[in-house]
């Protein structure tokens, strides 16, 4: 009887080493991502807003001149930029703030 409690607290205490294992190998695969996410979120922050407002601009001059060019699909196309661009200004102005707190 005392040989079957000691197999069972030895096969417990394997699984719970390997639950240990598996749990460090998460939390390490956890850390890697937030890296690459606080990196990719870092990029708009060293944008100035301005140059998003500025390819917005662009974007919206390019389309009309396209428009004018009689090519309407590019137009419409390159039309649907502007906001995008708007969007990444914003962003970056919002990511930029929170980090300051």
């Amino acid at each position: 009887m005392a040989h079957a409690a000691t197999v069972v607290k030895q096969r417990f205490s394997e699984t719970a080493h390997r639950a240990r294992e598996k749990a460090d190998k998460a939390a390490e695969k956890i850390m890697e991502q937030r890296r690459i996410v606080d990196s990719a979120m870092s990029v708009p922050e060293k944008i100035s807003p301005r140059v998003f407002f500025g390819l917005s601009l662009g974007s919206i001059i390019l389309s009309l001149g396209l428009f004018a060019a009689k090519r309407k699909d590019d137009a419409v196309f390159v039309g649907h930029w502007a906001p995008t661009f708007l969007l990444l200004g914003l962003f970056s102005r919002l990511v930029s703030s929170k980090q300051k707190y």
